[in-house]
């Protein structure tokens, strides 16, 4: 659960090029500024068996709200701002514990610096061998 705020005006404004205040470069009423407060808030669901053979997963994210605005941070907050970020299900192939099929809407990542997101498919994963792992969406 995540608030954060962020303060500072559009002082660039302020000054015009010469580095001396003018009437033409004050602060207006309707420019624009970076004053705000946000939340982003995420929860997670999880069900599994005892063994951890089959496993369910939803995941909600209430995010991007900013305090006082339209995006749901008004008064009386009735904006729609909650959205599904994971819903997928998860289990062990019989024949082999090792290997893992998801189905759903789930993270996916081909390297964690190069592409990390959230798509819906069916995943099959597990290990080739003792040194390399595979994953197929």
């Amino acid at each position: 659960m995540n608030n954060r705020f962020q303060a500072y005006s559009n002082q660039r404004d302020w000054f015009n090029g010469s580095g001396l205040t003018g009437k033409e470069n004050r602060l207006k009423d309707d420019g624009k500024t970076e004053n705000f407060g946000e939340i982003k808030y995420r929860l997670w669901f999880e069900a599994a068996t005892d063994n951890d053979e089959v496993k369910g997963v939803y995941a909600t994210e209430i995010g991007g709200i900013r305090y006082g605005e339209g995006s749901g941070g008004d008064f009386s907050g009735d904006g729609v701002n909650v959205e599904t970020r994971w819903a997928y299900v998860d289990f062990a192939v019989p024949s082999n514990s090792d290997h893992r099929i998801k189905m759903g809407l789930q993270p996916v990542s081909v390297d964690q610096h190069l592409w990390n997101e959230t798509a819906t498919g069916l995943m099959a994963q597990g290990p080739l061998s003792h040194m390399w792992n595979y994953q197929l969406l």
